[in-house]
């Protein structure tokens, strides 16, 4: 759905969720830059840059989401018990209990709220098998995020693809952008461009993938080429600093003894990379 921004359609996207969650209906809202409306925004820029939106939009919870972020002060108690009343409102209307589940399970990361009381919420809790119960430790699960400079390298993708792809394109020879949990997807919007839906096909990590929607998503200021290049650099010195941390386990293990002439080297051919590779960024900036 892409409604007009003001309070009318607003207004109207909510009746609209509720109607198509009723149809069991999967819905994605899409919220144009620069407060204009769908007409206005394909006049001034185009079917095709409209159409990239579109495809990049979030689902209907994680807009909402957004939104709530946006408006309301979350490190205040009260606003943020009425963002996830708001948010949970139209939850509670999608039927299938599976699909509530898993969206219910990311809405309480997002607003970072114990999972159980989310559930309780939506009354998901308390459907437990007539089994013997086994006793397991469980184990926390990490939530991965994109790093600071993945999220800015595919904004700059997305929004400003014909500057930024012809000159990131000389640099994925180089075997540090691999490291990045985006890569993938990266690679694909590098090398040809396109939606980010269409970048997104054949990823079937889901945790990485919502992490890109909703990347694509946020609005922040204009990203420069020397934005890009700066997380270019965040990218390639993380991947020196696990180099040079794996080598400064081996010299711990030599003990007492002279370290290898072998292993230095190898710690000063690291800074040697290091400059040089920022030198090459400069010269591009």
């Amino acid at each position: 759905m892409n409604y007009d921004p003001d309070a009318a359609g607003q207004n109207a996207m909510r009746r609209s969720i509720e109607l198509l969650l009723a149809k069991n209906l999967r819905v994605r809202i899409l919220k144009l830059p620069g407060g204009l409306d769908p007409d206005d925004f394909v006049r001034k820029e185009g079917g095709e840059i409209y159409g990239r939106l579109l495809a990049a939009a979030p689902y209907f919870w994680q807009y909402l989401m957004s939104e709530a972020k946006q408006r309301l002060d979350l490190d205040q108690p009260g606003m943020k018990a009425e963002a996830v009343r708001d948010v949970l409102e139209q939850v509670a209307k999608i039927n299938d209990r599976v699909e509530q589940l898993e969206v219910a399970r990311s809405i309480a990361e997002g607003f970072k709220l114990p999972e159980n009381l989310v559930l309780e919420r939506l009354n998901l809790q308390g459907r437990r098998p007539d089994l013997k119960p086994v006793m397991r430790t469980l184990v926390p699960q990490q939530v991965r995020r994109l790093t600071d400079a993945e999220r800015q390298l595919l904004q700059a993708l997305l929004h400003s693809e014909e500057l930024v792809r012809p000159v990131l394109q000389p640099l994925m020879v180089q075997e540090f952008w691999r490291e990045a949990w985006s890569w993938p997807v990266l690679e694909k919007l590098i090398q040809g461009g396109g939606s980010m839906e269409s970048a997104l096909e054949g990823v079937e990590d889901m945790a990485l993938a919502g992490e890109i929607r909703a990347a694509a998503l946020e609005s922040g200021q204009a990203l420069t080429l020397e934005h890009v290049f700066a997380s270019v650099q965040k990218l390639f010195d993380a991947h020196l600093s696990r180099k040079k941390e794996a080598i400064q386990e081996e010299l711990k293990q030599c003990g007492s003894g002279a370290a290898p002439v072998e292993l230095l080297k190898r710690l000063q051919d690291i800074q040697s990379e290091r400059n040089r590779v920022a030198n090459s960024l400069k010269t591009r900036v």
